[in-house]
């Protein structure tokens, strides 16, 4: 099945907010910011997909506040022109 590549950031959990892990989660480096976090496998059923970006949790929601905004900004002029 090909892979359906889905809008948006997956957040990976930080290292430094977890004690113990599943044995299937494989400790990586944040392409942003460079903390250890953890990629997991997708659930069962979301195999067939892929997401944007994948950032640690903190960077993942900043990301997403920048994303929300620059949203909100679009939408706004967009109903500015129906008026």
């Amino acid at each position: 099945m090909k892979k359906m590549i889905l809008p948006g950031i997956i957040c990976m959990p930080l290292k430094k907010n977890l004690k113990g892990v599943p044995s299937d989660w494989r400790e990586v480096k944040c392409p942003k910011c460079g903390r250890s976090c953890y990629e997991r496998p997708l659930p069962k059923g979301c195999d067939h997909m892929e997401f944007e970006n994948a950032l640690c949790t903190e960077c993942a929601l900043k990301e997403g506040k920048k994303l929300h905004k620059k949203w909100k900004e679009q939408v706004g002029r967009e109903n500015m022109k129906k008026e």
